[in-house]
């Protein structure tokens, strides 16, 4: 009997040992109290305020695109794991919209793929002036230029992210989409709802939504005339693993996000951006060593 009870506790000394070391792994509490643990732009202020598992910020630079287009190039240690995210801010209230980007420009979808640099230097081509790009997702409704490419939605496609005619950001359900889909212009879908009205969403616990993985995903301003893209990079144990869905809601709602939804993550997330005339620099590291192709984009540029 004596032997059955030390057994027990035994287990139980093991399960509280793990316990601990998990939640001391995801601890924000590094010894040292530096102000806003390092950050230095307003935007990663509000974000480490809102992240407790970023624990330290290691380097920050901004990265100005144009006028209204900035990105906030960023390395810090999340749950003791080194990790590199990227932001963009665009300001619609500038001279600059967002636009998707389909393979070769053309007015289809799902048919070919092609990396989201291609599709940049091929909008070019077409008389777009191309400042930066992000990946889409794969699945469920597009729209380019006022088109409708694809309509139907499937279970990982019900949200929406998309710009009307009056020139506003909108992310929103497919039913909500619907009743305004004769307005749209521009429209991605994407998988997980991140924030809903300056809310955290719920979401099911599961290897997806818990694992550290790469992300892209896109949010809008309260007033729909700003949009904010994120590509976190993962899956390189070294450089950045990846982040999960239940802090990438946190990240969201800390830059001032008012929806905000998940797109294609894993290999698929991408980030460009103009550095010459047709010419396009990866700002990121995907995980699988290069750009993959994809089915669509979307394209910040200049109004014309």
């Amino acid at each position: 009997m004596k032997s059955i009870f030390s057994m027990i506790k035994n287990i139980y000394i093991s399960l509280l040992l793990i316990v601990t070391a998990i939640f001391i792994g995801c601890s924000d509490d590094d010894g040292e109290k530096i102000p806003y643990k390092g950050a230095t732009t307003q935007l990663m202020q509000g974000i480490v305020d809102n992240v407790s598992y970023i624990q330290q910020i290691q380097k920050e630079e901004i990265i100005k695109i144009s006028d209204g287009v900035s990105v906030i190039d960023v390395s810090f240690v999340y749950c003791t794991k080194p990790t590199w995210m990227l932001i963009a801010e665009i300001d619609l209230n500038k001279n600059v919209t967002i636009v998707t980007s389909t393979p070769d420009n053309k007015d289809e979808v799902g048919k070919v793929t092609q990396t989201i640099r291609q599709q940049a230097m091929k909008a070019e081509e077409s008389g777009k002036d191309v400042l930066l790009a992000i990946n889409g997702h794969s699945a469920g409704i597009c729209y380019k230029d006022g088109k409708e490419l694809k309509g139907t939605f499937g279970r990982d496609s019900e949200q929406v992210f998309y710009m009307l005619d009056d020139g506003s950001l909108h992310i929103t359900t497919v039913p909500e989409f619907n009743l305004v889909k004769e307005s749209v212009v521009n429209a991605v879908s994407g998988n997980y709802p991140l924030i809903i009205d300056g809310e955290v969403c719920q979401f099911t616990v599961n290897a997806n939504t818990m694992g550290f993985r790469p992300h892209t995903f896109v949010g809008v301003s309260k007033d729909h005339k700003k949009a904010y893209f994120f590509v976190v990079d993962g899956e390189q144990e070294k450089y950045s693993n990846g982040m999960r869905l239940e802090d990438i809601m946190l990240v969201c709602q800390g830059a001032g996000c008012y929806q905000a939804i998940n797109l294609e993550g894993d290999a698929s997330s991408t980030m460009v951006r103009k550095v010459g005339e047709n010419d396009f620099q990866l700002m990121n590291q995907p995980s699988e060593g290069k750009e993959k192709d994809v089915a669509n984009g979307l394209q910040v540029i200049v109004k014309q």
